[in-house]
């Protein structure tokens, strides 16, 4: 369900980034991208979807990331 937020675009960022820079996974100092690539790679039984660039989609407004981010500051 985290994914569909991003839709896949050439000018786009790995998964990856997206989810390390929106969501702070991936945030241990010895998950650098090729780890959580693979990891990513792993949990969605596919190979070729951390290879692909993604941007956030347009059509997916919601207030959760909001809400997830007010939620990570106050529990930090």
């Amino acid at each position: 369900m985290l994914i569909n937020v991003y839709e896949p675009a050439e000018d786009g960022k790995l998964l990856v980034e997206w989810m390390k820079e929106d969501w702070q996974l991936f945030s241990h100092s010895r998950m650098d991208v090729a780890h959580a690539k693979e990891l990513l790679s792993e949990i969605f039984d596919d190979g070729d979807i951390v290879r692909k660039t993604f941007s956030p989609s347009s059509t997916y407004k919601s207030e959760g990331l909001l809400r997830w981010e007010t939620l990570r500051d106050e529990l930090m």
